[in-house]
């Protein structure tokens, strides 16, 4: 057996053979630190890559990424894994991650550039790519197969966590009351839940897991494992291994059996029964499967099917419109196709290709049928796949970011301030990983380039930096082809006033309006995202202020400058809006703060990229049909609701029968007394907002109240059966 423990330093030589370009790929066999330019913020990102020797470019490689843990930076490999790969031809890669970002939101982005970049180079065999890793890397090894099914032939989770309610209680979360398990911020939970892989366990049908834990672990427990394999277990899954090894975080942590694991799993190309779980457009991929629109937002959706010959048998839960791809299915979509939709026929002809099906809907919002979909149906703008949000989405493409000029001297210094703190904690967490250096004079300004401190390892001399520039200076290209984060309001910033009009929430002098409910004063601030009126291709995020824990190399540890940033998959919804006057709570890991406790506002927009201000609909149901004027007592009405599709779902329903007290609706209502009855019912949706109220000196996150149904009102007859 062969233990990760003790694996040498990358030794400085191997900056030697560095490469900043792809124009003459590295062949030689032996470890390379390779780059790839970022199309994100224009960096050079490095990762390590051990080609075996002899490396024979006339075959395909299997490839297994090792992820590090928190802390840590690509490395190289042991004399052990060099040898191992020399002998089976496997090449072994160690991406960077960008630093410490969990494998998630930039983190994730880097594993798929540095496959791109692999395969630009070198033979993959994109059948037999792998992941391993312990802690942090044990996160991603649980996610990224469970993500990416399609992509990813097996993983290999060492201490990895899965479930925010174990994880987020002593990492991220404040440290006072209220907190886990009674509550969490409700803005938080649908990303949190989106972070946990335990959430998406369904999607392992094809894929094959070798899940490693310590039995004393304090720092990822092994209820992170123990929960998944619970969850295997229940979906009849076998496609893993499981173990915990006696001792603490990373016990157990066998590379030899890691390598034998994999040699054994390929990709399975065409899957007959594919599923995929989501609650989010971002992630919408499983096989030959993808989700192309929420029935209700925030909530979990299921898309499974099943081919038959040239049927294909689709459930689909929580999904208002979805796609077949003729990419690996095991159905021929060039020829004659049959399609069921949860037992209803969707389809039946020659599709061609790829074929969207879309939910038929009636009045009351309830699915009556499902059909090819009309793309000429859609609106224009709309949240899907690459432009979904949440806030840090607009971090994963290019984005170029301004401050305003349009106001006083001071309005100017304090937008540009803001996006220059931005700037100053990105390059350090995702890009330099500088060690600070501390002269007396740069107390104050440390923020300003060039800043005071040496980058990191394995960052070129030469490293481009992000670094914001004025409102004037915007370029038709950076418009095209870039998200435009913006600093500033309409009354500083030229771009901002240019497009207030068309954004999502309104905006007052010194405030902002989120319909009936207007915030203003001097201390409010906020930041959105949403599509660019410019270009509704592209995100914009407007930012009047910059929240975050402002850690200060002179006053904390220099690492942790720009920390907020690894959190930003799952500390950000659509739009924040916050009173600086208030002082941000402690949290667990000082000297991070609490961000929501200075909330007044957060949420999400719907799927047309506004406020939802839709109510939801109730239809009612007897459960006889009626003889003459009368229904045949006892007689039971059912009450279903629907929200509007893009919303995101119902809250409750109520009802007042003859008069009586309004009573939240669990079930069937049975009705027996003969006589004339009215029943009035309404419902209410959960819209997406969350108001921030301060209870015992801390600040709480609600639910909003809803948008409410008209009340209805409908009136029947009972007869006594035989009467």
């Amino acid at each position: 057996m062969r233990y990760l423990a003790g694996i040498p330093p990358l030794v400085l030589s191997v900056l030697l053979f560095a490469h900043l370009s792809r124009a003459e790929p590295l062949i030689t066999p032996g470890f390379a630190v390779n780059y790839y330019l970022s199309d994100i913020d224009g960096t050079y990102q490095p990762y390590g890559v051990y080609l075996p020797d002899p490396y024979d470019p006339g075959v395909l490689h299997p490839v297994v990424l090792h992820l590090h843990g928190f802390g840590g930076r690509l490395s190289g490999f042991s004399a052990w894994q060099m040898d191992w790969a020399d002998a089976h031809g496997w090449i072994l890669a160690h991406p960077d991650g960008r630093g410490s970002n969990n494998y998630d939101g930039i983190g994730e982005d880097d594993l798929f550039r540095v496959l791109d970049d692999l395969k630009l180079r070198y033979h993959v065999d994109e059948d037999r790519i792998y992941l391993t890793g312990g802690s942090m890397g044990g996160h991603g090894s649980f996610r990224m197969p469970l993500r990416f099914p399609h992509v990813f032939t097996a993983g290999a989770p060492i201490a990895g966590w899965t479930d925010y309610r174990e994880f987020y209680g002593h990492f991220y979360e404040q440290a006072d009351p209220p907190r886990l398990p009674e509550y969490v911020d409700p803005s938080r939970r649908p990303l949190l839940e989106t972070a946990s892989s335990l959430w998406q366990v369904e999607n392992a049908k094809y894929v094959w897991l070798l899940i490693g834990y310590g039995t004393w672990d304090y720092v990822n427990p092994p209820s992170n494992a123990e929960q998944i394999v619970q969850r295997l277990q229940e979906f009849g899954y076998t496609g893993y291994t499981a173990r915990g090894d006696w001792g603490g975080h990373g016990a157990g942590y066998d590379i030899e059996e890691v390598y034998n694991y994999f040699r054994t799993k390929v990709r399975v190309r065409r899957p007959p029964a594919p599923v995929y779980v989501t609650n989010t457009l971002k992630y919408n991929r499983g096989y030959w499967l993808r989700l192309d629109a929420l029935r209700s937002n925030l909530q979990w959706a299921r898309l499974a099917a099943r081919a038959v010959g040239s049927t294909i048998e689709v459930e689909a839960s929580n999904v208002a419109r979805y796609t077949l791809l003729a990419e690996e299915n095991p159905v021929d979509l060039s020829g004659p196709v049959t399609v069921y939709t949860n037992g209803l026929l969707s389809y039946q002809g020659v599709p061609g290709g790829d074929l969207t099906i879309a939910a038929q809907m009636d009045a009351g919002y309830r699915i009556v049928g499902w059909q090819p979909a009309d793309d000429a149906a859609l609106p224009a703008v709309r949240k899907r796949h690459g432009l979904q949000g949440p806030l840090h989405d607009a971090f994963l493409s290019r984005f170029v970011v301004t401050y305003g000029t349009a106001g006083s001297r001071a309005e100017t210094e304090r937008n540009r301030r803001d996006a220059l703190r931005f700037c100053a904690e990105w390059n350090h967490w995702m890009v330099a990983h500088w060690s600070w250096q501390t002269p007396k004079e740069r107390r104050d300004n440390w923020w300003e380039p060039p800043y005071p401190a040496k980058a990191g390892a394995y960052i070129p001399e030469t490293q481009p930096l992000l670094t914001p520039i004025p409102d004037t200076t915007v370029t038709d290209e950076q418009l095209s082809g870039a998200n435009l984060v913006l600093f500033g309001d309409a009354q500083t910033h030229h771009l901002i006033a240019q497009i207030a009009d068309a954004l999502p929430i309104r905006l007052q002098e010194n405030g902002v309006r989120l319909g009936s409910r207007l915030y203003t004063g001097p201390t409010v601030n906020y930041v959105f995202i949403a599509p660019n009126p410019l270009n509704p291709q592209r995100y914009v995020v407007v930012s009047r202020g910059y929240l975050s824990s402002r850690i200060d190399p002179y006053r904390h540890p220099g690492g942790a400058v720009g920390k907020d940033l690894e959190a930003l998959p799952f500390y950000w919804p659509d739009y924040v809006v916050w009173n600086s006057a208030r002082e941000p709570a402690r949290t667990v890991q000082a000297p991070f703060v609490y961000l929501p406790e200075t909330y007044l506002e957060a949420g999400y927009f719907d799927d047309e990229w506004r406020l939802d201000d839709d109510p939801p609909a109730t239809t009612p149901f007897f459960s006889a049909e009626p003889v003459g004027d009368a229904y045949p007592a006892p007689v039971e009405i059912a009450l279903v609701a629907e929200d509007r599709p893009g919303g995101f779902g119902v809250a409750r329903t109520e009802y007042a029968l003859d008069g009586g007290a309004w009573t939240e609706y669990t079930g069937p209502i049975r009705v027996a007394l003969p006589g004339e009855h009215v029943l009035q019912f309404r419902s209410v949706d959960r819209c997406g907002r969350f108001f921030y109220e301060t209870q015992g000196g801390r600040t709480r996150g609600l639910d909003a109240p809803g948008n409410v149904e008209p009340t209805r009102r409908i009136t029947f007859r009972v007869r006594q059966s035989g009467g």
